[in-house]
Formats: C-alpha cells, structure tokens, sequence
C-alpha cells in the first residue's frame, strides 16, 4: 500500500493471513511511517523492528504492536556490495549477529536504513507495500489486491496477479491451445483487467467478475 491511502483505524491484512488496526501514522516519516496491532492472528511474522527501541520484533499474538517499514528499499544486507563497502570503509568492527537502524547522507539528504546479516535481512517479510485494506470486499479493488494474489473466475480458472495500478490489474493464467493439427499446447495468457468504475457502461468487463481464492 501507499503511505497516502493509510488512515488510523482502518484495518488491514497481510498474505499470511494476519489482520491489523492502524493505530498510528507519521506522514513525515519515510522509513517505518505505520503503526499496526494485530487484531487477529493468523501466523508469525518477523518485521525486523529490533532496531527500534519501542516496538516489537514478531507478530506472535493478539495485541501486538509494530512499526512497519516502509518497503525493502531501507535493507541492507553486510555480504551486499553496499553492505561490504560499508564495512570496509566506515565500521568494519561493527557487529551484524543483530539488526541495526543506520543513518546514511548524500549530498545532504539524510536517510535511515535497516543493517544486518543476510540471515536476518531474509526473515522480514511484510513492509508497507505487502499490507492491503482488508474492506470484506471479496473481488480485487486498488485497495485489497496484491502481486501474486490468486483470483478465480466463475468456471475455476485461476489468474495470478502480476502487475497493477490505480486503474486495474494485470494477471497471467494458463489455457489449452489447439493447433492445427489437433495437437495441444498449455500456454500462458495474459490480461489486463479494471477495476470498477461509475463512468463504465454496466456491461464492463472489470475485476467484478474475479473472487479472490481462499479468502
């Protein structure tokens, strides 16, 4: 999700099945700018805040509380090219067995990073941009819908989600081709799909006619 579509008290999901309340927004922070307590839990998941000082490390139960990163943009992993060079040059004796908040500058712009082994790097899963709104809205809007949802339609074809923006979803699925000569090929298609839109005549092919699968 984007920073702007978030408000406090809207309730959100990740794709493990985890359901949160916004309970705070920084607006002028770019790093970890959300708040999240989870409201109905689903599965454990390391959001890598160890290096922050309020907040906690997993979602493990009913009530906990994190600050979600903004996306995997602030990751540094120590065996990267950026991470080796920072080692090299800036802190060779600094220790990786624990995730740390790092600030870095460029030409005068100052931004905050997360640092740490490629072990622990690995294990956070959901930043920002993984969360959707969870509305009980059953077919893909711009709110709910993520990369590499599943949706199905009305015969069971499955599509997977493989681009999206403002105005629609991109998905790929797999269908029988005959050949001329009678042989069969299973092929990958691709589609581009809106969303719905008042401004679209009734008959419209939009995601209305897709349910997500298992949701």
């Amino acid at each position: 999700m984007k920073l702007e579509d978030i408000k406090i008290g809207q309730f959100l999901k990740d794709k493990f099945g985890n359901r949160y309340k916004v309970v705070e927004v920084n607006e002028d922070d770019d790093f970890a700018p959300v708040e999240l307590k989870c409201v109905k839990f689903a599965n454990s998941v390391y959001f890598g805040s160890t290096c922050f000082s309020h907040s906690n490390n997993h979602i493990t139960e009913i009530g906990s509380r994190v600050w979600v990163l903004k996306d995997y943009s602030r990751l540094i992993s120590s065996n990267g090219f950026v991470g080796e060079f920072l080692k090299r040059n800036f802190c060779p004796d600094i220790n990786v067995d624990e995730l740390r908040r790092i600030e870095l500058s460029f030409d005068g712009i100052k931004r905050d990073f997360v640092f740490g082994s490629p072990e622990d790097i690995a294990k956070i899963k959901v930043t920002l941009k993984d969360l959707c709104i969870d509305d009980n809205t059953n077919y893909p809007t711009k709110y709910n819908v993520r990369l590499d949802d599943i949706i199905v339609d009305k015969s069971g074809t499955e599509y997977i989600v493989i681009a999206r923006n403002n105005a629609g979803i991109e998905v790929k699925y797999k269908r029988e081709f005959i050949g001329y000569n009678g042989k069969v090929f299973d092929i990958n298609s691709k589609i581009y799909i809106p969303f719905p839109n008042s401004i679209y005549p009734d008959d419209t092919f939009t995601t209305k006619e897709f349910v997500f699968k298992n949701k």
